[in-house]
């Protein structure tokens, strides 16, 4: 059940990309059977949590993986990723979604202004040459 959602490949595809477990645990890593009678893992309409065992050419360990969705119609989200190798007593976060950059949208309109600018295209200059309508006060007016 859990190997055919996206959020199991996104978790162990991140996992791949991260060179300190890759350097542990020593390529080729390959994903395990994950065990469905552990309590641990579990998956809902909105949310899942997983250990997938993984094992290295000379260590294994053990991937957790929190997803979720904001709804049905909504695309799965691995949310956090923690590891723990079999040789080590703690597990330890390697991946945390809420700490990725979204770009907000005066970033996007940044870039979209930066392209015209870039592709040469005439801007609204208009706006930026037409004189203040607010009345212009002398600075000694304005300090009495």
């Amino acid at each position: 059940v859990f190997t055919e959602k996206p959020f199991y490949n996104e978790a162990v595809h991140l996992m791949k990309g991260y060179k300190p477990i890759v350097e542990q645990l020593v390529e080729p890593l390959q994903p395990l059977k994950i065990d469905t009678s552990n309590k641990f893992n579990t998956l809902s309409l909105l949310g899942a949590q997983l250990q997938i065992p993984v094992r290295g050419a000379q260590r294994s360990g053990i991937l957790f993986c929190y997803a979720t969705r904001d709804s049905l119609d909504e695309d799965w989200h691995v949310d956090r990723l923690e590891f723990k190798s079999n040789s080590q007593p703690n597990r330890y976060l390697f991946y945390d979604r809420s700490l990725r950059r979204v770009p907000l949208p005066s970033d996007i309109e940044l870039a979209e202004y930066t392209k015209k600018l870039a592709a040469g295209q005439s801007l609204d200059v208009k706006k930026l040459s037409e004189p203040s309508k607010a009345p212009v006060v002398p600075l000694q007016a304005a300090t009495k």
